[in-house]
């Protein structure tokens, strides 16, 4: 048996020496992060931060609370929840703060919010501020002002409207700072077709409108959309070129493509794609080879067409971990009982909100209440009855609204 066999080499689509390079990689990363595991304790208190509400009710299932009081009271019936699909209050993602100073800089030289001013809704005005970044400079290889992180993006503008050209990654991560200035998560995402060369780099936003994250592309200012519905990159990974090949995907353009790149169709270089799991790059300061950086602090995954990967990284192929949900509002019922007439129920919400700010609930259409807490009571009478409960977050942005629909019939 030839050695390649033995090793097994072709299970990983690398040459023997490409396969040595990466084993090493691999060998070292991991030794450095057990060297550092306490390094692991910082991300852990940073994301607990994002859980808000009652956290007692974040290990439980929210639907489970409501079936408990229709078998406590059998008048009462849920007729139809917003979603069923639980958060997810362990990811290990750490996110910039809006009030980073570079990003306070960032936002008030160039009127950020001006930008976007006047738009029709959040998805339309996360388009504005792409082709905004997106037309800053023409494609190219100059050099970063700042590095690479793009940790001065003042500079890095006025570079790139001096001349200056800069990839596809540079143009990803200024924005991930520029929806982050803004109060909207964001975070870089890296192509690949074979997964080891990183091909194209873009940004995904988390889109309240769409209640989803979103590929934004504003190094070929476009984005992918089926149905009208922006697609992830964890979709077009999965599902892109299928969808391609039948005509289903609309490649929308929000500014025009730059000068120096032509017309490409890039759904073949999401066979492989990684998120950085974390964009504050430019405040957290991380030694070489901590857990909490690099490739162990990164999610991947691979369509059908790629084989096993040689790697530290994680991967992901679960959707609903790798797009993980972001400012969705989970209803909980803690407690009914009977009170003449009408029944009252004690309501205590709680959601995943990394730039939270209060909860806000509405009976029945009725005026929007505000809690920090997210902890509300109500009379309820007979009849049909809709609780809705959303996030409200930095710079008043608004989640998407969950909605607890049931039906009250006492004797």
């Amino acid at each position: 048996m030839s050695l390649r066999k033995y090793l097994r080499l072709e299970q990983y689509q690398l040459s023997f020496f490409s396969l040595l390079k990466q084993l090493l990689r691999v060998i070292i990363t991991r030794a450095l992060a057990k060297l550092y595991c306490s390094d692991q304790q910082s991300v852990t208190t940073i994301t607990k931060r994002y859980c808000v509400g009652n956290t007692y009710f974040q290990s439980s299932n929210f639907i489970e609370s409501w079936k408990a009081v229709e078998k406590q009271f059998a008048g009462i019936k849920v007729l139809r929840a917003s979603t069923q699909n639980r958060n997810r209050y362990d990811i290990p993602f750490v996110y910039e703060r809006t009030n980073a100073q570079y990003l306070v800089e960032f936002r008030d030289y160039y009127h950020l919010e001006d930008t976007i001013k006047d738009s029709d809704n959040e998805y339309v005005a996360m388009q504005r501020l792409a082709a905004w970044v997106g037309t800053q400079w023409d494609h190219g290889t100059s050099s970063v002002p700042g590095g690479t992180k793009v940790c001065n993006p003042i500079q890095v503008v006025q570079s790139g409207q001096r001349g200056a050209k800069f990839w596809c990654e540079i143009a990803a991560r200024l924005m991930v700072h520029a929806a982050t200035a803004l109060g909207w998560p964001a975070r870089l995402v890296t192509c690949s077709r074979n997964g080891y060369a990183w091909e194209h780099a873009v940004a995904e936003l988390w889109s309240n409108v769409h209640k989803k994250w979103f590929v934004i592309d504003p190094d070929f200012n476009i984005v992918y959309e089926h149905n009208g519905i922006p697609l992830s990159a964890f979709e077009i990974c999965h599902q892109g070129l299928e969808l391609d090949s039948k005509g289903l995907i609309r490649i929308k353009s929000f500014a025009p493509i730059k000068p120096s790149l032509r017309p490409t169709n890039l759904i073949p270089f999401y066979k492989y794609i990684h998120i950085d799991m974390r964009n504050d790059w430019c405040t957290r300061n991380i030694r070489r080879g901590s857990p909490t950086s690099g490739d162990i602090a990164t999610w991947y995954t691979t369509n059908k067409h790629i084989n096993k990967i040689l790697t530290s990284a994680i991967k992901i192929d679960d959707e609903n971990i790798f797009n993980w949900p972001v400012n969705v509002v989970e209803i909980h019922i803690v407690k009914a009982y009977q009170n003449l007439h009408d029944i009252i129920l004690d309501i205590n919400l709680s959601a995943y909100s990394p730039y939270f700010i209060d909860f806000e609930i509405s009976l029945d259409l009725n005026p929007w209440f505000t809690n920090k807490y997210g902890r509300f009571s109500f009379n309820i009478s007979n009849g049909i009855h809709y609780i809705h409960a959303r996030t409200i977050t930095e710079y008043q942005n608004k989640g998407p609204i969950s909605t607890m629909c049931f039906q009250v019939q006492l004797n």
